[in-house]
């Protein structure tokens, strides 16, 4: 089973783009390097390439976590694309909770005839019985059960006649017989009208709340109260650290997605900031606390390093280069106001004339309502940002110049995305992309277990020594 068709665009800065278009794109983004760098026989399993690959589709969790991305980075569209779900604690015991409920509550409104005694008429014979013993020939023809009941009534008999109960309480409230195909939520509001006309306060019906609350979302995902209240209050975490809230509320734009051509490889690359202001760029990571008595900063460390953050960086980092040095062109998925356009022309027109790539900020946010955040600063580069090509005396530029005074860290990232990619067009040469699978390409020395594979430390058993 393979996905709808999606387009697939041209390189340039995109907008708006929805997240399934982005996720469609014939590419290479950070998360498919990683998978890359696994196995060519993984990526292929999960690429477009694969033709039984299972339609993507958005987990609750992947929910949740655009909900919190769009909470943290667009505060303001947060309640536009989101709404709280009702919680029946909200409404307390007079709530009714189901059809059940709803029925039994008619039930307690409308006439019983086990609140009535013995000596209720409850047949058209019985009735008839009574105007006979009053000296009244009851009519067989011309006259119903219902006018029977009603004469009998009229002679002052002080007995019940269930016939005649049902007819003037029908007449006060409405219809006791249930309509055929009657809705649940039709049944509710026939309670309504029951309590209403007795002067009572309409109950609250989980279904008419569940239908109103869906007749109002208009196109908003719903999410469970404790899940909505859960990111309000993380979104209070973010924006009332001073530290971290300053770098997100300067002038920008969240998920913008740029789709380029790898200058090295050929390579369709594509890359997706959480927040790209005119100056730096915005990665903004959560963080579980798994190693007990580590400090966060430690952890944090840790994080960037075994999570691949650091290929992610130098992906994003290549992705803003071809913006800041080429002239890719800018899309808007959505039609938006002349202002609005010049806003956006403005953002990518002050990074073009930046004679220095761009910066990076991380934000890392502990997870479980954990008011821990920490920015961290990105240094890719040995020396400080804004030298001039002179004063370091670069006989080739100052981008070769840059190429030698990689951080390490961000050299590795820039190296094994390298070989992601190589490895990539490797497959694509051997394997292509019509669905043929693709198989692990190995040397025969690679083949081979020998004392060379292991480190040092473990051939001495010192992994064993206390």
């Amino acid at each position: 089973m393979t996905d709808q068709p999606v387009p697939q665009l041209e390189d340039g800065i995109y907008f708006d783009m929805p997240n399934e278009v982005y996720h469609a794109q014939h590419r290479l983004s950070t998360s498919k390097i990683t998978t890359m760098m696994e196995a060519p026989a993984a990526f292929w399993r999960s690429s477009w390439m694969n033709p039984d690959r299972e339609p993507r589709t958005e987990t609750d969790a992947q929910i949740m976590g655009h909900a919190f991305h769009t909470a943290r980075l667009e505060p303001e569209e947060f309640p536009k694309r989101y709404a709280c779900k009702p919680d029946q604690e909200d409404f307390g015991g007079a709530l009714l909770k189901n059809d059940s409920e709803v029925r039994a509550r008619i039930k307690e409104l409308q006439p019983n005839k086990a609140d009535y005694g013995d000596d209720l008429l409850t047949t058209d014979k019985q009735v008839k019985d009574a105007l006979k013993s009053l000296g009244i020939e009851p009519k067989d023809q011309g006259d119903n059960a219902l006018e029977r009941a009603q004469r009998l009534h009229q002679t002052g008999f002080t007995g019940d006649i269930w016939s005649y109960i049902v007819a003037e309480w029908e007449e006060d409230h409405g219809k006791i017989a249930e309509p055929a195909g009657e809705s649940v939520i039709d049944r509710a509001v026939r309670l309504h009208g029951y309590e209403l006309s007795m002067g009572e306060e309409p109950s609250p019906c989980w279904c008419i709340i569940m239908d109103q609350f869906e007749a109002s979302l208009d196109g908003r995902t719903p999410l469970d109260k404790n899940i909505y209240q859960s990111i309000l209050r993380d979104q209070r975490f973010v924006y009332g650290n001073e530290r971290v809230g300053s770098l997100l509320t300067a002038p920008g734009y969240a998920e913008v997605s740029i789709l380029y051509t790898c200058p090295t490889t050929g390579v369709k690359c594509q890359a997706r900031m959480d927040k790209l202001t005119a100056n730096y760029w915005i990665d903004l990571k959560t963080w579980d606390a798994r190693s007990f008595g580590k400090g966060a900063p430690k952890q944090i460390l840790e994080i960037f390093q075994y999570h691949g953050h650091h290929r992610g960086s130098a992906m994003y980092m290549e992705a803003l280069e071809m913006v800041r040095t080429t002239g890719l062109m800018t899309f808007h998925w959505e039609e938006v106001e002349d202002d609005e356009l010049k806003r956006r022309d403005k953002l990518i027109a002050d990074i073009r004339k930046r004679e220095n790539p761009m910066e990076c900020w991380y934000i890392f946010q502990r997870r479980g309502g954990v008011p821990d955040l920490r920015r961290r600063k990105l240094k890719f580069w040995g020396y400080a940002q804004g030298v001039e090509e002179q004063s370091i005396e670069a006989p080739n530029g100052l981008d070769n110049f840059r190429k030698d005074q990689q951080s390490f860290w961000f050299r590795r990232g820039v190296n094994e995305n390298l070989a992601a990619k190589e490895a990539f067009v490797q497959a694509m040469e051997i394997y292509g992309d019509e669905g043929a699978p693709w198989y692990p390409i190995e040397s025969d020395e690679q083949e081979e277990i020998n004392d060379g594979c292991f480190r040092d430390f473990w051939l001495d058993g010192q992994d064993h020594v206390s």
